[in-house]
């Protein structure tokens, strides 16, 4: 999600005033300082004990909606845009956001708080604090989020958090870190296991995988995309026993692009989607003209 604006699915909230809810909506990824409320608005306390309040503001597309996170308690310079909050992940009514909780949380990642934004809860939207995850670390585009399971206790779906970590001086094998919240509605664990790709495909020029987007594709096994635009896309059904990662690589760039090929550009002349109704996964390519 290291975009301007991503999808969110099943419009996390609606303006006041307004009865007809949002299939989808396209969200802003950096929140802002705000103290106004609507029916959106979902509350919790952070790791260091403080109020925090979460409110959305949708508008159809093409439109762009945004949040609002509202802790006086924190005290972060407001024109710092790297400790802004940010949603990193969406699925269905779920939204992961990552909150800094001090200054030090525009480096390290420790210093900052993951929350789980619930729009459809059975009375109000909901706001799970999600223990940290120290000492392990992801980065903002090797994380998702994903529904599973019956409805919890508490009247709100049970929901994953996937994170896919390459491992050092390895070339495909991983760590897939998984958070699943209980049906009890208490707060859940992090567990993490080894994951490896048993037959890699089309890697005699990429020796490795490097994430650039996460994609929720759901369905009873929970499964997850982890997309390298240049490689290719690493499928895994985190909510298996023994999930295993399945290959999918991506066609190679056209003669036009050879010259960005492996650069940090990859988003400018691909991308990958996913149909709202899971069972599509669409490439995208732009290709640069070459003149003889």
């Amino acid at each position: 999600m290291d975009r301007s604006e991503a999808m969110l699915p099943r419009a996390a909230a609606r303006p006041e005033g307004n009865e007809n809810a949002r299939c989808s909506v396209l969200l802003g990824i950096r929140g802002h300082d705000a103290a106004f409320k609507n029916a959106s608005t979902a509350r919790s306390r952070t790791s260091t004990g403080h109020p925090i309040e979460v409110t959305f503001f949708t508008l159809p597309p093409p439109a762009v909606s945004h949040f609002s996170v509202h802790c006086p308690d924190l005290q972060l310079p407001p024109a710092d845009l790297y400790l802004a909050p940010k949603a990193i992940a969406a699925a269905d009514d779920l939204v992961l956001l990552r909150v800094p909780i001090n200054s030090l949380g525009r480096d390290f990642y420790q210093h900052n708080d993951y929350f789980v934004y619930r729009a459809h809860h059975q009375d109000d939207p909901k706001l799970d604090l999600l223990p940290n995850p120290w000492p392990d670390r992801f980065g903002d585009d090797e994380i998702g989020v994903l529904s599973c399971g019956a409805a919890a206790a508490d009247g709100g779906k049970q929901y994953a958090v996937a994170a896919l970590k390459i491992r050092p001086i390895s070339e495909f094998t991983f760590t897939l870190h998984l958070y699943r919240s209980k049906p009890s509605g208490e707060a859940g664990s992090w567990t993490s296991q080894l994951v490896s790709v048993e037959e890699p495909l089309r890697d005699r020029l990429v020796m490795y995988h490097l994430t650039t987007k996460v994609i929720t594709i759901g369905g009873a096994n929970g499964t997850v995309a982890w997309v390298d635009l240049w490689r290719g896309i690493l499928l895994c059904d985190v909510l298996e026993k023994s999930p295993k990662l399945l290959d999918l690589p991506l066609p190679w760039p056209a003669r036009g692009n050879w010259g960005i090929y492996l650069s940090d550009s990859e988003s400018f002349c691909r991308d990958i989607t996913v149909s709202q109704s899971k069972d599509l996964i669409k490439y995208n390519g732009n290709h640069a003209l070459s003149h003889p």
